[in-house]
């Protein structure tokens, strides 16, 4: 019994490698396997890619909706315009400020500068909050005249009120009556009881009747619903390809676990070895899936409606976009290591002899 304590006292524990040298293992059989590897990152590629595409894709589809109608729209404010005032070109412009421009109005004031508008006499009407100058001066560039409401209505050919304020009171609606202006033309909702009777108004903008609303509704209800159904039939299609390539990637490789594990590598190594191969597969596989999936959609989409509309419309989303890309980006490398797990967990645990019979 002396002697057995003795003998069983002087065996050493294994050697614990550290990451590092795991890491160096993993790139080591990479590059032995150059062609497997490529394989497996394609499979993840295609994955990521398939995701990244339906995401694009929706994102483009809402961002060319929104252009098409804003393009629309502007259209039909300019055509309203020359319908009432006539066309814009050399002509002196008048604008009241009432608040913050919108979107739509800060487009169509530049539509305006690129029909050759001779100048713009800008006046912010009391008691409004207005845009900043920096922003004003932006928009008009050097045709910007600032100017006092009484000169603005004396030099101006027609006259445009803005802004998304509640016009303020009667006291400027008075002075325009009192100016001799026949017609003002603007994007805002005015009650004509509450403009002098020589003062005509003309509406940019045409708002939509309650079943217009009701049938827009109606109609992002459904598209909510097929967005969240597609993209989780996306999700599903993505798993399935990553996870295939990786349970390949890890299974036929059985062999070589044996004889690591005959050289006295421990399961926890083992385990390790294939985490990190996981993982890099799925980062390198997740950036060139996300690229490659967002610039098929793009292009896609630029070749259907146009690159003027797309361009505007990736723009309008870059934020979005990004996002988009950094979750697939990080879809491929959780998808990856989750894949990996079973089978790295398998592998580790396998008898030295049985992995070296094994025929996969």
């Amino acid at each position: 019994m002396k002697q057995s304590s003795t003998v069983q006292s002087s065996i050493e524990d294994q050697v614990k490698l550290p990451a590092p040298v795991a890491l160096q293992v993993v790139l080591q059989g990479m590059k032995i396997r150059f062609g497997r590897s490529l394989v497996t990152i394609m499979g993840v590629v295609l994955g990521i890619a398939f995701l990244m595409s339906i995401l694009t894709s929706q994102l483009l589809k809402s961002g060319v909706s929104i252009e098409q109608a804003a393009r629309l729209e502007l259209q039909r404010m300019n055509n309203f315009l020359k319908a009432d005032m006539g066309p814009p070109t050399g002509k002196a412009i008048g604008v009241l400020q009432a608040g913050p421009l919108s979107a739509m109005e800060q487009r169509f004031i530049r539509s305006l500068v690129g029909q050759q508008a001779a100048t713009f006499n800008w006046c912010t009407l009391e008691g409004s909050n207005s845009d900043d100058d920096a922003k004003v001066t932006l928009l008009a560039g050097e045709a910007l005249n600032r100017s006092e409401l009484e000169p603005l209505l004396a030099n101006s050919d027609m006259v445009l009120l803005l802004g998304e304020d509640k016009l303020p009171a009667k006291t400027w609606q008075e002075r325009l009556g009192g100016s001799g202006l026949g017609r003002i033309a603007t994007t805002q909702k005015v009650d004509n009881s509450e403009l002098p009777e020589s003062l005509k108004v003309t509406r940019l903008s045409r708002e939509l009747r309650p079943e217009e609303l009701k049938k827009l509704e109606a109609e992002k209800r459904t598209a909510r619903f097929r967005n969240i159904w597609i993209i989780i039939i996306s999700l599903l299609v993505t798993v399935i390809g990553i996870s295939n390539a990786m349970l390949m990637s890890v299974t036929e490789r059985f062999r070589e676990i044996g004889t690591m594990k005959c050289l006295g590598a421990l399961s926890a190594f083992v385990r390790q070895i294939f985490l990190f191969e996981s993982c890099l597969i799925g980062a390198v596989g997740g950036l060139l899936g996300s690229l490659v999936g967002s610039l098929f959609s793009i292009l896609i989409y630029a070749f259907t409606y146009g690159f003027g509309v797309v361009m505007a419309s990736v723009t309008s989303t870059i934020g979005n976009l990004f996002l988009y890309l950094l979750l697939a980006f990080t879809a491929g490398v959780v998808l990856s290591m989750i894949a990996a797990i079973y089978p790295a967990n398998v592998a580790s645990r396998m008898v030295p002899a049985d992995a070296l019979r094994s025929n996969i």
